[in-house]
């Protein structure tokens, strides 16, 4: 359906998520107790509901985490929505909001996310896929090769109710354990030189070939708030940023780990590969990866195609942002 012009302000929620919900219900009683002139009052929706609203709204609250943002973010590509976008911290990680300063606080970025009005462009970019034409926005990070293969299996532990225990009692640790285990695998694999990622890249128009470990692409720094694969990423300078990591190449892993994690492996240029592209990237590879998209482990296919939305959606920071 096409959303028909309204000033109504929206505030989206995922009432799946138990800290979302918990939030939800402190800002429902934080607006209930403002005097009616103070602020707007906005219409609440959940996720489910926002794709049949039928508006197009004058701003949309986002509650939640990076995975409701980008929900949230997708609706209004959809449907060609140019609606500013304000951020109530609401999940785990809260990448984004910590990137643009939204404030973690709940009544503070709610304060802000009413009455802001300093707007940030964030850069995005459409991934779809090859094979199957999915397609869903980025505004932060992806992700393809051994990192992505490592999250998806990290997903599926996660999601097994055998698993799932186990998980929640080690917390950040099972990952790292995952992570060393794949790591220790894949040198095993390389110094047999088999199961090696082979890729093809064309860059604005350049064809590559490289032997992938790890494919980033960044409009931010970070990924997940504790890797720095993209250091000289910026949210709004109409670019977005390839950090291919070569496999293959004898390198240390653990010492490149530890690089990735603060941002200064690029200067390991027989291992690292960093690019910034202004409109499209193309992505084929010797088989089928997962993607990571902002996050979230998404499709698995051997081709992608990543067009670049120069400064495509506004968002409400604070002021004194550096962004703008």
């Amino acid at each position: 359906m096409n959303p028909s012009p309204t000033g109504e302000w929206l505030l989206v929620h995922n009432p799946r998520s138990r800290r979302g919900a918990r939030v939800a219900s402190e800002v429902r009683g934080f607006l209930e107790r403002q005097p009616p002139a103070t602020a707007p009052r906005p219409r609440w929706l959940t996720l489910e509901e926002l794709p049949e609203t039928g508006v197009a709204p004058e701003r949309v609250l986002a509650l939640g985490g990076d995975g409701t943002i980008n929900a949230v973010l997708n609706w209004l590509w959809r449907n060609n929505l140019e609606a500013p976008l304000a951020i109530v911290p609401a999940g785990t990680g809260n990448n984004l909001a910590k990137g643009l300063g939204v404030p973690l606080e709940i009544q503070a970025s709610l304060k802000l996310a009413l009455c802001g009005a300093r707007l940030c462009r964030l850069d995005a970019g459409v991934i779809r896929d090859g094979r199957s034409g999915w397609s869903t926005v980025t505004v932060q990070s992806l992700c393809f090769g051994f990192p992505a293969h490592i999250s998806a299996r990290f997903d599926r532990m996660r999601r097994n109710p055998l698993t799932r225990p186990l998980l929640t009692l080690l917390g950040d640790t099972a990952y790292r354990l995952l992570a060393a285990l794949g790591l220790e695998g894949q040198k095993r694999m390389e110094r047999k030189g088999r199961h090696l990622l082979e890729s093809k890249l064309r860059i604005d128009g350049e064809a590559l070939a490289e032997t992938v470990l790890a494919l980033f692409v960044g409009n931010e720094r970070s990924l997940g708030g504790s890797f720095i694969p993209c250091p000289l990423a910026l949210p709004d300078d109409g670019k977005l940023d390839l950090c291919l990591v070569r496999a293959g190449t004898g390198a240390n892993y653990w010492r490149l780990f530890a690089e990735v994690v603060r941002g200064a492996h690029l200067a390991n240029v027989g291992v690292v590969r960093y690019i910034q592209f202004e409109k499209r990237l193309d992505l084929e590879f010797s088989s089928p990866t997962p993607v990571l998209v902002d996050g979230d482990i998404r499709e698995t296919s051997d081709r992608f195609g990543i067009e670049v939305l120069p400064r495509r959606f506004p968002v409400v920071v604070p002021e004194g942002n550096g962004a703008g």
